[in-house]
């Protein structure tokens, strides 16, 4: 990645913030949004090239998966009756756009920032 210390910094804060916002059912679908895209960088970015199952050597992509699947079903569904969303009355209006934008923001991540390193040629 380019700027690996600030791409660090904001993946940790990303998982942290999404991840509260996310457990309290507050803001659930820009959470939910945010975990996707987070994960689908994490896959393209690291865990893709090592195979599916989170057992082998660096982890496969099958954790990461999981939780996007689980985040893009709850962003659907909405969060339930006992979040702050719903306490607070706060629409999961664009529930169904959550795997779409995700996606979309982790491919804009990715053309700005993901540089794969290359592999030295030898003769």
């Amino acid at each position: 990645m380019k700027w690996p210390k600030m791409q660090a910094w904001v993946a940790a804060t990303t998982e942290v913030v999404a991840g509260v916002l996310f457990a309290a059912g507050l803001f659930s679908s820009i959470a939910a949004m945010a975990m996707v895209a987070l994960m689908v960088v994490a896959i393209v970015a690291v865990h893709w090239k090592v195979g599916y199952f989170i057992f082998l050597p660096n982890g496969g992509w099958e954790y990461c998966a999981s939780i996007a699947i689980a985040s893009i079903s709850v962003g659907i569904a909405g969060p339930g009756q006992i979040s702050l969303d719903h306490a607070w009355g706060i629409s999961n209006s664009f529930g169904w756009m959550i795997a779409p934008l995700g996606i979309v923001l982790a491919l804009c991540h990715l053309a700005l920032s993901y540089r794969p390193m290359r592999v030295p040629q030898t003769s």
